[in-house]
């Protein structure tokens, strides 16, 4: 009996399944609503097509800003040592400005760390004209000297320096500055080239700033550094550490070649000059050539050379301004150093143009 019921039961339930469903009157509303929005779309899609436009997914503004920014080479800014001359090194950051050059990264020695100080700090080309313009005139580099009497190490202290450089970017760190900024320095004791990205800025740009002979050496966190200029003139090693696609070097040493034309000319001015006042220069002013500072300033000029040459094949653009016939501690006539910048900038402006536009993983030149 119980096999048969099963048997019963079975049978029942395949001719359920394969019995027609029933239509009632909502399956055909449904069908029929399907149907009428289908050909809505349809309908609505050909006119959108007809307009030239395309169901093609565009990708967010955010999505197309990251992809813009990741093709997009890291340029770094490499700016040399100089005295004076550096003040070039303004002029050269007008015109980046003026063509809306943007430097991700900056790297300064001696007075291109001054420079860089400021400009990473929040300071515009405008601005920097102005700092340097406040310390022109014949006593206008008094402001900074504070002398080290008596010379036994230097002539000046460079506390003064460092005083002036906090009232134009204050106590600060370099992780609250404005764009990646390295400083270059030279350790004393052993003569190391040192590199700072971290810490205090203003002693950090005082140490890079001391220039040997001229400048006592100056002490941070209990060791005492001289100019990075020495070591590190081009402040390339420094612009390493920050990590760069691309570098754009400006340099404001004076090329040794240029040199010994200018001092041709020059000597051939003197000449003309009465033997009093030539004895008199010799005599009394200690930057007069062949005396003490004269000596110092080509010593390290010729360390300065070797180094210089190396760094700045490893360069993509080199801005170098006409600094020859500029002297190096001639702070009070900031305007033609500031023009010299510009003038050399402008005329590497289609190269660097031409440097922000590859792309990103292109070798950089070696």
């Amino acid at each position: 009996m119980v096999r048969a019921a099963d048997s019963i039961l079975k049978k029942m339930m395949r001719i359920s399944e394969t019995a027609p469903r029933p239509r009632g009157n909502h399956d055909v509303l449904d069908r029929n609503n399907r149907r009428a929005t289908k050909s809505g779309w349809q309908k609505e899609d050909n006119k959108f097509r007809a307009k030239g436009n395309s169901l093609k997914k565009e990708s967010p503004p955010c999505a197309k800003e990251e992809t813009a920014k990741a093709k997009r080479p890291r340029i770094g800014l490499a700016m040399s040592a100089g005295g004076a001359r550096g003040l070039a090194h303004v002029g050269m950051i007008q015109v980046l400005e003026e063509n809306e050059i943007k430097i991700d990264c900056v790297a300064g020695t001696s007075m291109g760390a001054y420079v860089g100080a400021c400009w990473s700090r929040g300071h515009n080309g405008k601005s920097l004209e102005r700092i340097a313009l406040s310390h022109q005139g014949r006593y206008g580099p008094w402001e900074l000297m504070d002398l080290a009497w008596p010379f036994r190490r230097g002539l000046v202290l460079g506390n003064k320096v460092e005083k002036s450089l906090r009232k134009e970017i204050g106590d600060i760190n370099f992780n609250q500055l404005s764009r990646p900024f390295a400083v270059s320095a030279t350790r004393f004791d052993n003569l190391a080239p040192t590199i700072f990205a971290e810490g205090d800025v203003a002693s950090a740009t005082r140490a890079s700033c001391s220039m040997p002979g001229i400048c006592v050496p100056a002490i941070r966190d209990e060791v005492e550094y001289i100019d990075g200029g020495v070591t590190d003139p081009l402040a390339i090693k420094a612009l390493h550490t920050l990590g760069v696609d691309k570098i754009i070097a400006c340099c404001a040493l004076r090329d040794p070649r240029h040199k010994r034309l200018h001092l041709t000319t020059k000597r051939l001015k003197c000449s003309k000059l009465c033997t009093f006042a030539k004895f008199l220069n010799r005599k009394l002013n200690p930057f007069a050539k062949g005396n003490v500072y004269d000596i110092v300033m080509r010593a390290v000029e010729a360390a300065q050379h070797r180094v210089l040459e190396r760094d700045l094949l490893e360069a993509d653009v080199v801005i170098r301004p006409s600094t020859t016939r500029l002297r190096w501690y001639a702070f009070h006539e900031p305007e033609q150093y500031v023009m010299a910048g510009r003038r050399a900038a402008e005329s590497r402006l289609d190269a660097i143009k031409a440097l922000v536009d590859e792309p990103a993983n292109k070798r950089r030149k070696s």
